[in-house]
């Protein structure tokens, strides 16, 4: 299922809890109570928020363990549908369209004269196309800027290209 048809199946208040999931989880990195979401988003009750959570959970954007551990976790599949890197991923970020894609690895070649970076991401939007600028961040201080030289839909494999600087 497409990015957009999968954005079009969630309602407002969906939309909502699982933004709120995602950044509750940045900040505490545990699992998320329904009760911390209410509280998040001030205006929704707790079963409210369960409510949502089950077709987030159908939609394989959350995970769910039950007791009195347990909480919700966002799935990869919830990070690409908002456009945000997946923690703990490189990050590819769509200069232009300001839309992130998670590389699961990735292969740096160094050239003389350029550096070729293949790519293998969660998944790749139908809507990325070769020649696009991009920007690489590897760790919050290297950031490698190129663009597309092709994008394969089927392997969610891309193929970004950055000249190399030359020092004086």
């Amino acid at each position: 299922m497409e990015e957009r048809e999968l954005s079009e199946l969630l309602s407002y208040t969906q939309r909502r809890v699982l933004e709120a999931i995602l950044a509750l989880f940045q900040e505490k990195n545990k699992s998320i109570t329904s009760e911390e979401v209410s509280m998040r988003l001030g205006d929704l009750k707790p079963t409210t928020v369960r409510g949502a959570v089950r077709k987030l959970k159908q939609l394989g954007l959350i995970e769910s363990k039950p007791g009195p551990r347990g909480g919700y976790k966002p799935t990869a599949k919830a990070y690409e549908l908002l456009g945000l890197a997946v923690p703990g991923t490189a990050r590819l970020r769509l200069v232009e369209k300001g839309k992130e894609l998670s590389a699961l690895s990735m292969e740096i070649h160094y050239y003389p004269e350029y550096i070729k970076i293949v790519a293998k991401c969660l998944s790749v939007p139908r809507y990325v196309r070769p020649i696009e600028p991009v920007e690489i961040e590897l760790l919050p201080e290297c950031k490698i800027v190129g663009e597309l030289s092709s994008v394969n839909l089927e392997t969610s494999e891309v193929v970004v290209v950055a000249k190399r600087s030359t020092k004086s």
